[in-house]
């Protein structure tokens, strides 16, 4: 059939829908429905329909849906650009046609089936074409992209699907933000929740178990191969591909030529702020907020302008507590893990930290004034904050005797012997290794309180109220930049990392017990009347990293119990 003879069909087609005659049009939608057309045919039917379009309306989305779904992109370039070209002119003649298009064409990045190592590339082209016509059409009809989140969001394939599905559609979504910018924040944002709904069921404690396992075998020079690391959940596999995914994009956005971009890394730097209130801090998450965390680490602005978000919302009575206590883990855990913050900063938030307890403690009625964690619970997370913050940079803060002027100056005494008790409400471990470390400096003397807190506690628990304690215990330890266990995308975070090594204080503190145990205040109770066998444990690694801190994480000692 010549040209001529076809554009006269397809017009006659479209035209008599417009007629209310309906036959020759469902007879031309069912030529059109063959899965595997000839290129030749289907470039005619193309040129054909490009003609008629100023003849199509409402009607027609029955056609329309079917020459969306042809394998269009599969075909030579010269038939995909008149492909395009066919729907730039359609959706500029008919913009109620933009919202059908888009849907069609990112539908086009999921993938049903994995795609053997031989056709990856022509996925790859083909998915080149699908990016171009998106392109055009957000190019010709600039208000259409506010289509593309929310599409986005209903196509995005089930969690529980392959690896394959799930990293092909991720790495072309990102893609999408490159050339329409406007969608960033509310994709991103959406990965993030996904991610992270991955994330929750990652067996934290079994990676952490089984990185002790890898560190034994390493010390015994026995290596497993990286792909056999962690292998055994699939979930670990997902989560760690799709972070590697998203931290490279990261990097695309914010370096050019290996030099940071600052105004493009700030950009995105801001929509992952948002990011974090909207949905990371509402989650206790293991590995998502490393995103944060790594591109805080482009520039001391980063740092700082992250610090400040989580004491705005500490500081904020119009938040709910549970969120103001989230805050303040992760002030004090990216205060305590990154390398990058410098010391005049941790000094800053260390005497902020303590003046805004202070004042809190101020503000209470002393004649009514108890502790209770329901009610001061922000209090008792910046407490702990505190104490958390002064354990990981006690060296830099303590080396001099300036440092030790300032830290006397901090008043650690009154926040720790306040009738608000924060002593009971803050995590055992960190309690327990404030304490040994502020006795060795003679900063303040917590044991006495501590023995008092387990006398009270020993004598009003219950079976019920160990239930509770043990739930408070599981609030109160969330540290959300503990040790990063992807084992292939960990190496975009390891650099910046700080490690807790308790081997270290202990060297110190038997160095400052040989020294200068006749100087210890008569205050100071003996070390040996608390059970630190928990803490000294060799099972441990000498490792505060591996230390009770993670949600759901214990550690068994050498007798098994």
């Amino acid at each position: 059939m010549s040209d001529v003879k076809l554009y006269e069909v397809v017009l006659n087609a479209v035209k008599g829908l417009n007629n209310g005659k309906s036959q020759e049009f469902k007879s031309f939608v069912n030529d059109l429905s063959v899965k595997t057309m000839d290129e030749t045919i289907f470039c005619t039917y193309i040129n054909a329909l490009r003609k008629a379009v100023p003849y199509m309306n409402k009607q027609h989305e029955t056609l329309i849906g079917v020459v969306l779904k042809s394998d269009w992109a599969s075909y030579e370039l010269n038939t995909v650009a008149n492909f395009i070209e066919f729907l730039g002119e359609l959706v500029s003649a008919k913009t109620y046609y933009v919202k059908v298009c888009i849907r069609s064409l990112i539908k086009q990045f999921l993938q049903n089936t994995e795609v053997f190592e031989e056709q990856l590339n022509k996925l790859k082209i083909k998915c080149e074409h699908v990016h171009t016509a998106l392109q055009t059409i957000l190019r010709l009809t600039p208000l259409s992209v506010k289509y593309v989140g929310e599409i986005v969001k209903n196509c995005f394939p089930y969690t529980g699907k392959s690896l394959f599905v799930l990293e092909t559609y991720v790495v072309h979504i990102l893609q999408i933000t490159v050339y329409a910018p406007g969608t960033r924040l509310e994709i991103l944002e959406f990965i993030v929740a996904k991610l992270i709904a991955v994330d929750v069921h990652v067996p934290r404690h079994e990676l952490e178990q089984e990185s002790l396992n890898f560190e034994m075998e390493d010390e015994l020079n026995f290596l497993p191969a990286d792909d056999q690391k962690f292998s055994s959940n699939k979930n670990v596999c997902k989560l760690d591909q799709l972070m590697t995914i998203l931290f490279a994009y990261i990097d695309s956005v914010s370096f050019d030529d290996d030099a940071l971009d600052y105004a493009h890394a700030f950009l995105l730097f801001k929509d992952l702020i948002v990011i974090f209130e909207s949905v990371v801090l509402k989650t206790q998450s293991s590995h998502v907020q490393f995103l944060l965390f790594y591109v805080a680490s482009f520039h001391k602005d980063f740092s700082e302008s992250f610090i400040e978000a989580c004491w705005r919302i500490l500081q904020d009575p119009n938040y709910a507590s549970v969120l103001r206590q989230a805050s303040s883990c992760y002030l004090s855990s990216f205060l305590a893990r990154a390398k990058y913050v410098e010391k005049d900063v941790v000094i800053d938030q260390v005497r902020r930290l303590s003046e805004w307890t202070h004042r809190y403690i101020d503000l209470q009625d002393e004649n009514s004034i108890r502790a209770d964690r329901n009610k001061h619970g922000p209090f008792y997370s910046a407490c702990q904050a505190l104490f958390y913050i002064i354990l990981y940079h006690y060296k830099s803060l303590l080396e001099t005797p300036d440092g030790i002027t300032f830290m006397k100056s901090v008043n650690l005494v009154r926040i720790v012997t306040s009738r608000l008790n924060p002593l009971k409400f803050c995590l055992e471990s960190v309690v327990n290794l404030f304490a040994r470390v502020t006795r060795m400096y003679q900063i303040v003397f917590c044991y006495s309180i501590i023995e008092r807190n387990n006398r009270l506690s020993f004598q009003t628990n219950t079976a019920g109220s160990e239930e509770l304690s043990k739930a408070d215990e599981h609030d109160k330890s969330f540290f959300p930049f503990d040790p990063y266990m992807l084992p292939k995308s960990n190496k975009w975070v390891l650099p910046s990392y700080i490690k807790w090594n308790l081997s270290v204080l202990e060297e110190e503190e038997e160095s400052d017990d040989d020294d200068d145990d006749n100087d210890i205040s008569d205050e100071a109770i003996n070390t040996s009347d608390v059970d630190f066998n928990d803490l000294t444990n060799k099972s441990m690694a000498n490792s505060f990293d591996m230390m009770c801190i993670s949600p759901g994480f214990q550690f068994q000692n050498v007798n098994g119990t």
